[in-house]
């Protein structure tokens, strides 16, 4: 059995996904970073980030550029998890925008060529 610290508590699982973003911290200067991980519940952002005081709120700030567009999100959270690396930050209400917006870049749909070579095959009845 493991220990439960090794154990993943996660509700949403984390995807590599890099990403430019910057870690907001109450009464703190921003922290440049990049995303490490990301998921619809939380990331990892690498940044060099002097000690903050134990589960301290704040928000990732992300530019997502999607269907030709940039957006730009703030996501609330609080910090879970720190390390030499970075920071875990748990999210905390991200609003109906972001989750969409991180809905489309952490689980992707399929591309036009696929969803049509898909049909074609399944028209004409082969299989590979």
């Amino acid at each position: 059995m493991p220990k439960p610290e090794a154990r993943n508590r996660r509700a949403t699982p984390r995807h590599p996904f890099v990403l430019d973003a910057t870690l907001m911290v109450s009464g703190q200067i921003p922290f440049p970073g990049r995303t490490r991980n990301i998921s619809l519940g939380g990331a990892f952002i690498e940044t060099h980030v002097s000690r903050l005081p134990g589960r301290a709120d704040g928000y990732l700030a992300l530019a997502l550029h999607l269907d030709g567009k940039t957006l730009h999100h703030r996501l609330p959270g609080r910090i879970v998890r720190q390390t030499e690396l970075g920071v875990g930050l748990i999210f905390a209400h991200p609003g109906i925008d972001a989750i969409h917006a991180l809905r489309k870049i952490i689980y992707p749909p399929p591309t036009q060529v696929l969803l049509r070579t898909h049909r074609a095959l399944t028209v004409t009845g082969e299989t590979r």
